[in-house]
């Protein structure tokens, strides 16, 4: 993802990727799916509350929410034992 760009790259590894499909590694599908422009914690608020209007199950669950924090959560303790490790932290 790069937020700056509001661009997004998906790689998936994929052993049956035929040929048309592959980039330029065997086995790799490369797809760039469009991006909805407009800031990332508006849109988050506006597609909870259309989800409660139409009363329709919101784009992402109570579950895949707690998933993502916690990977984030993961991902800055690595940072952190990373820059430790490395001697960066000032």
């Amino acid at each position: 993802i790069d937020y700056a760009r509001r661009d997004l790259l998906l790689i998936d590894v994929a052993e049956s990727a035929t040929q048309e499909m592959a980039g330029p590694a065997p086995g790799l599908v490369f797809r760039k799916p469009p991006v909805e422009t407009g800031e990332p914690l508006a849109l988050e608020i506006q597609a909870f509350l259309e989800a409660i209007r139409m009363r329709t199950p919101p784009q992402v669950t109570a579950q895949e929410g707690r998933d993502a924090l916690a990977l984030a959560l993961e991902i800055n303790r690595e940072i952190s034992a990373h820059t430790q490790r490395a001697g960066l932290n000032t």
